[in-house]
């Protein structure tokens, strides 16, 4: 009996061994279950996403700019509704909304080349510079009248390495200065926020004051970014001295940064 369990035994144990030996090995991928050091681990099954080869180019539509009516000073419409034109930062349903008290009433041509102040206010509470609106050519059929919104965007003069001006001679190299200012493609609206960034991140380089500057652009409706750099001291510090402090410690107190 004992002779005959040893033969089942050994028999068994061969067999396994061969399917052991025959089984194809097992590769384990992300989503399988792995025993580790500390006890069973489950690896994420999500694949990491491929960077692109190449930086995508980033390029802004601008719809051309119309030409501005000519003034009338004896013309007079009644005015059914606004339409505008040109507003991509601006929603139309909030301009409309500031010249409802305009729509309805017999107004003469001068009202448009002020824009009446509903306008002008939007614009310069939401920090658009050199935004303004303006009545382009038309021919005001049915009361319909359109106002184009100016907003004001970059040309590309600020990307071609040009637009940077030493006053003196100083430690900060160009190519440093351009890549802040390639950070704003052509096309670009001119906002406060994006102007007092830009010159927010230049004067925090150390040992030079930055100063940007816009000045009319080379396309209409444009404006070209540019800025000026000039030396400045490479450590800066100050000593104060006063009489606040307290008993334990003395009343006279010297400070330093």
């Amino acid at each position: 009996m004992n002779k005959i369990y040893r033969t089942l035994v050994i028999t068994l144990l061969l067999s396994l061994g061969s399917v052991a030996i025959n089984a194809a090995p097992v590769i384990p991928n992300s989503g399988l279950i792995m025993r580790g050091p500390g006890g069973l681990i489950m690896r994420e099954s999500s694949k990491m996403p491929t960077m692109p080869k190449k930086p995508i180019d980033t390029q802004i539509e601008t719809p051309p700019l119309k030409k501005p009516m000519a003034a009338q000073s004896n013309l007079r419409v009644t005015v059914r509704s606004f339409n505008f034109s040109g507003n991509s930062q601006f929603p139309t349903s909030i301009l409309q909304s500031l010249l409802t008290q305009y729509t309805n009433r017999e107004l003469s041509l001068p009202i448009y080349n002020r824009p009446p102040p509903s306008l002008p206010s939007i614009i310069e509470t939401r920090g658009f510079l050199v935004a303004y609106a303006y009545l382009p050519e038309q021919t005001l059929e049915q009361g319909q009248v359109e106002l184009a919104i100016f907003e004001g965007r970059l040309d590309d003069q600020h990307l071609t390495g040009q637009g940077i001006t030493l006053l003196n001679e100083t430690r900060i190299n160009k190519r440093i200065v351009q890549n802040f200012l390639g950070t704003l493609p052509k096309g670009t609206v001119i906002t406060e926020d994006n102007m007092n960034h830009l010159s927010l991140l230049l004067n925090q380089l150390p040992g030079i004051n930055a100063k940007v500057v816009l000045a009319p652009g080379q396309e209409t409706g444009t404006s070209s970014l540019s800025v000026k750099i000039k030396e400045a001291p490479l450590l800066s510090g100050y000593l104060s001295t006063d009489n606040y402090g307290l008993y334990s410690t003395g009343y006279y107190r010297l400070m330093a940064e």
